[in-house]
């Protein structure tokens, strides 16, 4: 059977909404960026390591730079760049929702293209799924809607 994973943006907007609980509030969007960052910080780490995952996540926030760009100014480039170092708290203090959106979606949309480059999409979309246990996450399987492991 042919398995069509999710793309990164997908995958990241679903990290997103399922933290942010449909609240999207700059703060909530803080809140839900830091503790999906930690989740899959704890979970990944078994596969990739500690300073794996740090290595991946900090390659991929510089490679989101230019995504980040249009969100706007130098200052919100630079927070997303120290994302993750500092804490999304200290990074996007003081942002529009929409501003917060997008670096938070831009920040792990990169982080998951560059996992899905180096292991595959269907296992780092499993591994991603996988730090969300509970039985109503798993991913759907495409074709036919039903949950898969």
């Amino acid at each position: 059977m042919l398995d069509i994973s999710p793309t990164p943006a997908d995958l990241g907007r679903w990290l997103l909404s399922h933290e942010a609980v449909e609240n999207e509030s700059p703060a909530a969007l803080v809140a839900a960026a830091d503790h999906a960052h930690a989740r899959l910080r704890a979970s990944l780490s078994v596969f990739l390591g500690q300073a794996g995952f740090d290595s991946l996540w900090a390659r991929a926030q510089s490679l989101a730079q230019p995504s980040i760009a249009s969100v706007g100014d130098s200052v919100a480039r630079e927070a997303a760049h120290r994302l993750g170092a500092l804490g999304w708290s200290a990074t996007l203090n003081g942002r529009s929702v929409d501003e917060t959106r997008d670096v938070v979606l831009a920040a792990f949309t990169s982080f998951i293209t560059l996992l899905f480059t180096f292991i595959g999409a269907e296992l780092g979309a499993r591994l991603i799924y996988q730090a969300w246990l509970e039985p109503s996450l798993v991913a759907p399987d495409t074709f036919t809607g039903a949950a898969t492991l």
